[in-house]
C-alpha cells in the first residue's frame, strides 16, 4: 500500500499529512525546518512494506499546511500540533523520526506526551543545554565583530536566491534525491 495524501483539520488548522495503515506499530515522520513531510516519503515507503502504518505530516506554515493564528511557530507549538494531529489519526505508543527541527520536535512530544511515544529516533536533533552565558557572549560578540557588510557577505555564499531557478520541475526532483540518499528505504523491524 502506498502513502496517499489527507488533510487533518484541527483547531482552524489544515495539517497536510502522508499516510498509509499497517498492523504494526506507528512509525510518525518529522522534518526538519523548512521541509515538509514528503522528505520521509521513500524511509516511510520501506517502512508500510514491513507492515507499520506510517504518518509523515508538514508543520504549520510548512509544505502543504496552512499557517495560522491559532499556534506557536516553534519547537514547542510544533510538538502541540503533532499531538492534536496524532490524536485526531487515533496514533498511540507510536515509534516517531524526526530529523533536525523534527528532532527537537520529535523529543518534546515525547516529553509532553509520553502516551504517543514508545520508541523515539533523532537524527541530527538541535540541543536542548543552553549554551551558558560565557558561550552565549562569545556568539554575540562574533556577530558584533563580523559587522553586517561581513554578515551580508557570508550569508550571500550560503543562501544564493535567484528565483528563476527554483521550479517544479527542479525543486521535486531534488528533493526525491535528497530523501534518498542516505535515508534507509526499509523500516527495521
Amino acid at each position: 500500500m502506498s502513502l496517499t495524501v489527507e488533510y487533518i483539520e484541527n483547531s482552524g488548522l489544515r495539517t497536510r499529512v502522508l499516510r498509509a495503515e499497517g498492523h504494526r506499530q506507528h512509525v510518525v515522520f518529522l522534518h526538519g525546518i523548512g521541509a515538509r513531510g514528503e522528505r520521509w516519503r521513500d524511509a516511510a515507503e520501506g517502512c508500510v512494506e514491513a507492515g507499520h502504518p506510517a504518518l509523515a505530516l508538514d508543520f504549520p506554515g510548512h509544505g502543504g499546511s496552512t499557517k495560522g493564528d491559532g499556534p506557536d511557530y516553534n519547537s514547542p507549538g510544533f510538538a502541540r500540533a503533532v499531538a492534536a494531529v496524532l490524536d485526531e489519526c487515533g496514533v498511540a505508543e507510536a515509534c516517531v523520526v524526526g530529523t533536525s527541527l523534527g528532532g527537537h520536535v520529535a523529543a518534546l512530544l515525547a516529553l509532553a506526551r509520553p502516551d504517543l511515544v514508545e520508541r523515539l529516533v533523532l537524527v541530527g536533533p538541535l540541543g536542548f543545554v543552553p549554551l551558558g552565558d560565557q558561550a552565549s557572549a562569545t556568539m554575540a560578540q562574533a556577530v558584533v565583530d563580523t559587522g553586517r557588510a561581513g554578515i551580508e557577505a557570508k550569508l550571500r555564499r550560503l543562501v544564493y536566491d535567484d528565483a528563476r531557478l527554483v521550479t517544479p520541475d527542479w525543486s521535486m526532483p531534488s528533493s526525491r534525491s535528497t530523501t534518498r540518499q542516505g535515508h534507509p528505504t526499509r523500516c527495521v523491524n
